[in-house]
């Protein structure tokens, strides 16, 4: 008889083990969530636990949703996360509602989270703080043409040569929507916007 192979902590168990991290989380808060005086609280970490399930479910996954509610759960959670420190930027979305409702893969939702977690973070800069985030939608005859700009202080040189991103994370946050992106069949460019603010352009087939 041949020899078993050996287990390996594969990707698969690892999102086993989170499974039962975020089911954890979701039954201690449940509780709290009875208690009025601690709802705002207990519903942040609800829907962030909803958020982290959708985020397992969808890695490496083809699964399809519509683009409304990706841009949706992704604003939904960068507001959760950002709550506590009170000041976030305001988010305006521009699209119509054919376009919104086209479904893209369920991981672009993962892009969204981390350019606007990246954006929301500047509101803070002392230099010039970012006040507002356009998300604008549009469709030619090829993509889906997603543009996430910002009026804050701008992208670095360093990260626009290697698009490593914020120079206090080394960009793991853009790497991973870059990834994401890719992931969907899709392209990411980063630029500086002439008035100030830096601009992140997306583009995804039309399937």
């Amino acid at each position: 008889m041949g020899s078993q192979p050996e287990f390996d902590l594969s990707l698969a168990g690892l999102l086993h083990d989170l499974n039962n991290v975020l089911h954890t989380i979701l039954q201690a808060a449940e509780p709290i969530s009875l208690d009025a005086r601690h709802a705002d609280a207990a519903g942040v970490i609800l829907r962030s636990v909803e958020h982290g399930r959708r985020l397992l479910k969808n890695t490496g996954a083809q699964n399809r949703i519509p683009l409304s509610e990706t841009v949706d759960n992704a604003l939904a959670f960068v507001r959760d996360h950002g709550a506590a420190g009170g000041r976030l930027p305001r988010f305006v979305v521009d699209a119509n509602a054919p376009l919104l409702a086209h479904t893209v893969s369920a991981e672009l939702e993962r892009a969204f989270v981390n350019l606007l977690m990246n954006a929301a973070a500047l509101s803070t800069d002392s230099h010039r703080p970012c006040t507002e985030v356009r998300i604008e939608l549009q469709r030619d005859a090829r993509d889906i043409v997603i543009t996430v700009s910002d009026n804050g202080p701008g992208i670095p040189e360093l990260w626009l040569q290697g698009f490593s991103g914020h120079p206090q994370d080394r960009g793991l946050g853009l790497c991973v929507a870059r990834s994401a992106v890719q992931r969907c069949g899709g392209s990411i460019a980063a630029a500086n916007l002439a008035d100030g603010g830096a601009a992140f352009t997306i583009r995804v087939p039309v399937i």
